[in-house]
C-alpha cells in the first residue's frame, strides 16, 4: 500500500515537471510584433526574429509623465549584469542630460543601447507607451511585459532568472 502511494506521487512530481517545463516553452503571442519589428528594421537597421535568441528592454525616456518610471527602469537594468542571453536597450526620446549621463552612458559599457531621439517609435504600431520587456527566441516570443510601476521588480526578477 505504502509503495502505491510513493508511486503515485512520483508520478504526479513528474507529470507537474513535465508541464512546468513544456508551459514555459509555449508560443506567446504579442500582437505587435509586426510593427515592432517593421520599426526595428527600418529605424535600428536590426531584424529582430533573425537572432537565436535576445532580450529587448524598450525605453520611453523623454516623456515627462514617466520620468519616475524611466529613472526606475533605468537604476534597475544598471543593478543587473546579463551575461546569455543578450539585452539590447531602446531608449525612444531624449533623455535631461543628467539622465543620460548618470544612468544611459553606465548601460553603453554592459549592453547593446540602441538610441531613437527622436521617438519614430511612436509612428509604429508597437504596443509601447509603457516600458517594454520582450524575449524572442528562435523566432517567436516567449515573454513580454508592459512595465508600468507596479511592474518594474517582476521585469527585474524575470530578467534575473532568464540569466541563471
Amino acid at each position: 500500500m505504502r509503495s502505491s502511494k510513493h508511486t503515485s506521487g512520483v508520478i504526479a512530481s513528474v507529470l507537474f515537471l513535465l508541464l512546468l517545463v513544456t508551459g514555459c516553452q509555449e508560443k506567446v503571442t504579442y500582437k505587435y510584433l509586426p510593427g515592432l519589428e517593421l520599426y526595428m528594421k527600418e529605424v535600428h537597421n536590426t531584424a529582430i526574429l533573425e537572432t537565436q535568441e535576445t532580450l529587448y528592454y524598450i525605453l520611453p525616456v523623454s516623456d515627462c509623465n514617466t520620468c519616475r518610471t524611466t529613472d526606475i527602469n533605468l537604476e534597475v537594468l544598471n543593478s543587473l549584469t546579463l551575461k546569455k542571453p543578450e539585452l539590447i536597450i531602446v531608449l525612444s526620446g531624449i533623455a535631461n542630460k543628467t539622465t543620460y549621463k548618470n544612468t544611459i552612458e553606465p548601460l553603453k559599457l554592459k549592453y547593446k543601447v540602441l538610441e531613437d531621439p527622436k521617438a519614430l517609435i511612436n509612428g509604429y504600431q508597437t504596443g509601447v507607451s509603457k516600458p517594454l520587456l520582450i524575449h524572442l527566441k528562435e523566432k517567436e516570443v516567449r515573454f513580454y511585459l508592459n512595465i508600468t510601476d507596479d511592474k518594474v521588480d517582476a521585469a527585474k526578477q524575470y530578467l534575473e532568472e532568464i540569466n541563471l
